[in-house]
């Protein structure tokens, strides 16, 4: 019978009720230590000078740059911990690095592919594991531009320094947007990209041509 796991248990005791989920986030990002209460971050003003963050325990308002609530797969998580220590010994750790004796071989070329990419908030960048044929690796080294990069229109960016922000907010209410007013440099999306380097498309692409050498074109 699968034992009783204390970290499982004390995630389904924070999670939150049904009608404060978000978008399938059903658990707080932030949790007080003592009460397990969660608790929200927030911010007011404008910008580094005239703004600042803070936090109670209010849902409302909440940032738009940072989720105050998270997805966690609880179900998926209970079901591999009860198949794990349902199984003999002996099978979970037969391919452990970490046991005396099992050495594992790193691959040739490395990609994507072989990681969990989802903390890098770009699921796409391992190219999706596809299969590349000769044309389409080719495709991809003809569109290196001259300067030997891939032109990429890039979303993320920033305002323009103009200088020292005053001590005033801008008029406004900026407490669930990405960016502030025209003082705030912090990145955000935009619906007008400039074209330049991204470091995404060099990964997605990279990948794309590891794995066409790696099936031994």
């Amino acid at each position: 019978m699968p034992r009783p796991n204390e970290g499982l248990g004390w995630l389904e005791r924070v999670r939150l009720p049904e009608d404060q989920w978000l978008n399938g986030r059903q658990f707080p990002t932030f949790i007080e230590i003592g009460s397990d209460r969660p608790i929200y971050v927030h911010r007011r003003g404008s910008n580094a000078v005239s703004g600042e963050y803070f936090w109670d325990y209010s849902p409302e308002n909440l940032l738009g740059h940072y989720s105050g609530k998270r997805e966690i797969d609880l179900d998926g998580m209970r079901a591999r911990y009860d198949e794990l220590t349902s199984a003999p010994v002996a099978d979970v750790t037969a391919n452990s690095p970490l046991m005396h004796g099992n050495v594992v071989s790193l691959p040739e070329f490395f990609t994507l592919d072989d990681v969990d990419v989802s903390d890098l908030n770009a699921p796409e960048a391992s190219g999706g594991g596809e299969t590349v044929d000769a044309d389409a690796a080719a495709g991809l080294v003809a569109a290196l531009n001259d300067e030997g990069y891939w032109p990429t229109e890039l979303v993320g960016t920033s305002k323009p320094y103009i200088g020292p922000a005053p001590a005033e907010p801008s008029e406004g209410d900026f407490s669930g947007t990405h960016v502030g007013d025209d003082y705030d440099t912090s990145p955000y999306e935009t619906d007008t990209p400039e074209t330049g380097i991204s470091t995404s498309a060099y990964i997605e692409n990279m990948g794309a041509l590891i794995r066409f050498l790696e099936a031994g074109n």
